[in-house]
């Protein structure tokens, strides 16, 4: 019976000397989250709810209802984790405004916030400034770009190559230039942020070797100039990305600070 038990307690041992570092590594993962829900309702590319509780996806910003890439990026969240049980890690801000909970979504140890970028249904979006996630996330971008699709997909127009980013930054204005000897007719494109703060042009032709002043609607009241229609900021102070897009919602540029 002795020799039984002696056998017994030694295959524990050798079982958990064997599966330890399994057991640490899932101990630490599991612990490195601060809940894990089931989701059951998608909003849009960058909400969802679990039971009565909203949950904003950190890090990213995607397409709002009727915009371009709205419907696409909705349906690649619901079958990232529509029903399935994910693990949410908090950034600073446990609550925004609207009282939704921020979060880090992870489902099977992929990080889903980042798989909408990848994939081009979202940009990356840090209006309380930097975080862990920060350059992981515009390497994500990056890549999307590199990839050209969906969000990411280069404009082929004419002038998308003629058209250059002059002067941007934390003030409240942003220069465009023409580079090249045609004019560009720029009707219906639009310059966006990592938000919703955007401008869709008019009737309007940016003529060869020549610059536009976007200004917000607060900016001086200079003939030459364009502004955005609103009397808040335009761009944060923690870093902002500017998007410029053409008629077709093709990308012809974008930068950050």
């Amino acid at each position: 019976m002795k020799k039984e038990v002696l056998l017994l307690m030694l295959l524990i041992i050798i079982f958990v000397g064997i599966n330890y570092s399994w057991m640490d590594t899932w101990v630490v993962k599991e612990l490195s989250y601060d809940r894990i829900v089931v989701i059951d309702r998608i909003v849009d590319g960058d909400t969802i709810k679990a039971g009565n509780e909203s949950i904003r996806l950190l890090g990213i910003n995607t397409p709002e209802k009727k915009e371009y890439m709205h419907d696409e990026a909705q349906n690649f969240l619901t079958n990232l984790v529509f029903n399935k049980t994910v693990s949410l890690k908090y950034g600073k801000d446990q609550k925004d405004i609207y009282g939704r909970t921020l979060a880090y979504i992870s489902y099977n140890e992929i990080d889903v916030n980042k798989e909408m970028i990848l994939n081009g249904y979202a940009n990356a979006y840090f209006p309380s400034g930097r975080d862990v996630n920060y350059n992981s996330y515009f390497e994500a971008w990056n890549s999307c770009v590199n990839n050209n699709v969906n969000l990411c997909e280069k404009s082929v127009d004419a002038c998308s190559s003629c058209i250059k980013l002059k002067r941007f930054g934390k003030e409240e204005r942003v220069i465009f230039e023409n580079v090249c000897n045609i004019d560009c007719n720029l009707e219906n494109w639009n310059v966006k942020d990592e938000g919703r703060k955007n401008y869709v042009f008019g009737n309007f032709v940016l003529e060869s070797n020549s610059e536009v002043n976007l200004n917000s609607a607060s900016g001086d009241n200079n003939s030459t100039d364009l502004f955005w229609n609103r009397t808040d900021y335009v761009w944060t102070d923690s870093g902002d990305t500017i998007f410029l897009r053409d008629d077709k919602r093709k990308l012809v540029l974008w930068e950050r600070y």
